[in-house]
């Protein structure tokens, strides 16, 4: 049995929040209905999801506003997201962990 990976909520709350700080709200529910991510609108994850609804959302914003503007998209939603991530408890283990991760793997 395969388990989904999952990523954070805010992963797709930023880069809603970012789509309605460049388009506005009205502008961003129907690009949101018309690429057929409706769904969120007015119910934003509050749990971790299956990655595979970010990237769905990330591909379908790519075709629809284009690889230039959904990457500026993409990139505000991360800049909300950081700020988040730095403030949260676990924030001050991450030079470790990412030492950690960056070293070899010995086997």
């Amino acid at each position: 049995m395969h388990t989904a990976s999952k990523i954070g909520p805010n992963s797709i709350i930023q880069t809603v929040a970012a789509l309605e700080a460049t388009y506005g709200k009205s502008k961003t529910e129907n690009m949101l209905r018309k690429i057929g991510q409706g769904y969120l609108i007015g119910n934003l994850p509050k749990e971790m999801v299956e990655e595979t609804k970010f990237h769905t959302l990330a591909c379908a914003l790519q075709k629809e506003i284009g690889e230039t503007a959904s990457a500026s998209i993409l990139k505000e939603s991360g800049e909300r997201t950081a700020p988040l991530f730095t403030e949260s408890p676990y924030s001050s283990n991450f030079p470790e962990i990412s030492k950690a991760a960056s070293r070899p793997h010995r086997f």
